[in-house]
């Protein structure tokens, strides 16, 4: 069963807090991965359901790439927000299932992307009402 889109924003503000606590304590792994989890329900928010299934890491992205044009944000804005949303995704793939060290620096950048794009979602998601 599906999560609703008021439920998706709401996960992504529970991910988001979740892993500023986490990197607060120097759990930088578990913080990685709840940032990127915290975009990936942002991004859900913004894009509504998928046509069949569930959302695959890639086609979401894809998708948000087109919400993002809709909403105005283009050139070096949207790569930056879509770079950071691959990068995000690379290291909490490392922090879940590989074994290098994962870097503060690394997951402050994740989480000040997640911060971002949730701004970003409820700001445009506001506005349409």
């Amino acid at each position: 069963m599906s999560a609703s889109l008021p439920e998706m924003l709401r996960r992504a503000k529970e991910h988001l807090e979740a892993a500023k606590r986490l990197l607060s304590e120097g759990l930088y792994a578990p913080a990685a991965s709840r940032a990127y989890y915290s975009l990936f329900a942002s991004m859900v928010s913004a894009c509504g359901p998928p046509r069949r299934g569930r959302w695959r890491h890639g086609s979401l992205r894809q998708e948000f790439s087109k919400v993002l044009r809709k909403w105005g944000v283009k050139g070096k804005e949207a790569r930056e927000i879509l770079e950071g949303i691959s990068i995000a995704r690379s290291l909490r793939e490392e922090a879940d299932y590989g074994s290098s060290p994962i870097d503060r620096e690394d997951v402050e950048g994740a989480v000040g992307l997640a911060e971002r794009v949730l701004a970003l979602v409820k700001h445009h998601l506001e506005e349409r009402g």
